[in-house]
């Protein structure tokens, strides 16, 4: 069936999006032109269409030879994230593993999430905690989220991986990326719980 046509409107959110691979072509252009911080260097809008056209039908979405192996290895990469300590020495995990799990497990918020997550609903009224759990326990979902978008914008702009050292860079670069993200959500629930806190602790004190 043809997707609807999108509604002209200020809500447009690249958060809301569906998984990179299940975008449609307006979805697609709607994230190069959104985040695209050299825009004037960008084709204009129906050459622009005619190669988003092209790379959507590509493998993995990506045109580029070299970013559709760093795809793969960012799969690799994204199975064995373990941002809480849960695996263990898990088989199958590389050096890379180790370096990106290391820094992250070592994180004083990651450290904090894994005592709140330690049950599987550590809120089982869907709170914010919940949400943190859930992440946590998932990280590779918002690491290939985010690193499609990073080497699909490469695509755009055609600038290939011409090495390791640059391949390692974004790989890695993700990773830190999503920890940060992850950081930022830690200490919100944890701001959230102190607020919701302080009124209980005033009743039980008067």
């Amino acid at each position: 069936p043809t997707p609807p046509c999108p509604e002209v409107g200020l809500g447009a959110s690249t958060a809301t999006l569906r998984a990179p691979l299940d975008r449609t072509l307006f979805e697609r252009l709607f994230v190069v032109l959104q985040a695209a911080p050299r825009r004037d260097e960008l084709p204009e809008v129906p050459e622009l269409v005619r190669r988003e056209v092209g790379r959507s039908c590509a493998p993995l979405g990506l045109g580029d030879e070299s970013l559709r192996v760093a795809a793969l290895l960012g799969g690799r990469l994204a199975a064995g994230l373990d941002p809480l300590g849960d695996g263990g020495a898990a088989p199958g995990r590389t050096s890379a593993h180790r370096a990106v799990n290391g820094r992250w497990q070592r994180e004083a918020s990651a450290l904090r999430a894994r005592r709140m997550t330690l049950s599987s609903r550590p809120d089982p009224d869907g709170g914010p905690l919940d949400a943190l759990a859930r992440e946590l326990r998932t990280p590779w979902a918002a690491y290939m989220r985010r690193l499609w978008a990073r080497l699909h914008g490469r695509d755009v702009h055609e600038a290939p991986l011409d090495d390791l050292a640059s391949a390692w860079a974004v790989l890695d670069g993700v990773a830190r990326s999503v920890m940060m993200d992850h950081r930022a959500r830690v200490r919100a629930a944890l701001r959230a719980l102190t607020a919701d806190a302080a009124p209980a602790v005033e009743r039980r004190s008067a």
